[in-house]
């Protein structure tokens, strides 16, 4: 699990002031249930919360960021995955940036994604396992 203080941490609330997260950084704390970030930049390392099997939501609002592959690698729980409307938040670049989702990799489990777009193959392969790829 993952303590900060002697208390074990379920929700991970990320400061704004982070731009990156390390390589296995939160490899398997499983303690982990939910992820938030808002900010101007954020890059996910690769592999950085693989096997964090309590993890069920990660919502990620950036004006410009990367997830490297299997960023949340086996998480078999994960369901939800909200990219915010950066609108809201101030932080897009213009008034039509948006965020777009690409097919690369493979999905392990059933989730639901939220975001402006979705490439034909990442579409197929949320609802190919059940999940849901809703546009912003």
């Amino acid at each position: 699990g993952l303590y900060l203080n002697g208390e074990l941490i379920t929700d991970l609330e990320i400061p704004s002031t982070v731009t990156a997260i390390s390589e296995y950084a939160f490899y398997k704390c499983s303690s982990i249930t939910s992820v938030k970030y808002s900010g101007t930049f954020l890059r996910v390392g690769k592999n950085a919360f693989e096997y964090c099997d309590g993890l069920t939501s990660v919502e990620i609002s950036v004006a410009y960021g990367t997830i490297d592959n299997y960023a949340f690698g086996y998480c078999d729980n994960l369901t939800d995955v909200t990219i915010d409307v950066l609108k809201q938040h101030g932080l897009l670049s213009s008034r039509n940036a948006k965020v777009k989702i690409l097919g690369r990799g493979e999905l392990g489990t059933t989730i639901n994604v939220t975001a402006h777009a979705f490439s034909k193959t990442a579409k197929a392969a949320i609802e190919a396992k059940g999940g849901v790829a809703t546009i912003i």
